[in-house]
């Protein structure tokens, strides 16, 4: 199945710039040969693409991508020895005349291990959306981004250029509750998220502990499970049913009064109440969310 508008239709939706290349890029072919040496190695320009100097490329420091395997690479590594590389980048050019990567991060990191000297790039004018868009497509077809990595830049088309979260899941081949439920790993605690990261949890049980209505319980029940692969989704969720059906059973002056304060505050609030006496826990998330939580109790 096409992955929304296809990575192939994104680049192509931008026309090759006309603007003349700089000196140092060329469409000049240069092939590889047995036994010399790896940093003078390149490979011929394909159509519509042109040979330029690995010293004049820049990485994307937006890449939704930031987390590179090293047996990923090596085994890149190997392919693109025995077969050269087969799409070329996907750059813009800067005003300095130099490129930075739009699509292709994997390829021109494996092309440094190898010592190429240049690779085959085509050069596209977009602007930042484009960019991230092209990216991030490029990323999900090839299974690159882990959750949190996707997460972030579903987080980025929403809030920064103003798109619905439906409108990013046509783009990239995703319903529109994917996007939401991706996007809410993000409210996850700093622990869950890191262990998501590191592969203790899957993004189905991290997704599952959203349930629980405090950080508190996230965690423990993050405790519970991290790195027991015997307990199964299915399992989390029914742990995190059961003990909202306890919760249910709360007075319902309090679910009340927590919902007002949550409404007036604009953040997270959870109540206490036993016999009287109890707690009032309130979160923010930086420090302008705690000024702005102190200045509307204060009034």
């Amino acid at each position: 199945m096409a992955l929304g508008k296809g990575l192939n239709a994104l680049i192509g939706s931008t026309k090759s710039t006309g603007k003349k290349l700089t000196k140092k890029a060329t469409t000049k072919e240069s092939r590889p040969g047995a036994g010399r040496d790896p940093s003078q190695v390149d490979q011929p320009a394909q159509e519509g693409s042109h040979m330029i100097p690995v010293s004049q490329i820049n990485a994307n420091p937006d890449q939704p991508r930031k987390q590179f395997g090293i047996d990923e690479l090596q085994d890149l590594v190997q392919s693109i020895e025995k077969h050269g590389i087969l799409q070329p980048l996907v750059v813009k050019e800067e005003e300095d005349g130099t490129y930075q990567i739009i699509a292709g991060e994997r390829r021109f990191r494996a092309s440094q291990m190898i010592g190429m000297t240049r690779v085959p790039c085509t050069v596209k004018p977009v602007d930042k959306k484009q960019e991230l868009e092209i990216s991030l497509v490029e990323n999900i077809q090839r299974k690159n981004l882990n959750p949190l990595e996707e997460a972030y830049a579903y987080q980025r088309l929403t809030d920064e250029f103003g798109m619905t979260q439906a409108e990013v899941g046509s783009q990239v081949g995703k319903s529109r509750s994917y996007i939401a439920n991706t996007i809410r790993l993000l409210d996850l605690p700093q622990d869950v998220q890191k262990g998501l990261n590191e592969g203790k949890i899957s993004h189905t049980k991290a997704r599952a502990l959203l349930g629980l209505p405090t950080i508190r319980q996230q965690l423990k029940a993050f405790y519970d499970i991290a790195g027991d692969k015997q307990i199964s989704t299915r399992a989390t969720e029914q742990m995190v049913r059961k003990h909202r059906t306890k919760l249910g059973r709360r007075d319902p002056l309090l679910n009340a009064l927590e919902e007002r304060l949550r409404e007036k505050l604009g953040t997270k609030v959870y109540m206490t109440n036993t016999k009287g006496r109890g707690s009032v826990k309130i979160d923010f998330f930086s420090d302008e969310e705690m000024n702005g939580v102190v200045q509307k109790i204060l009034g």
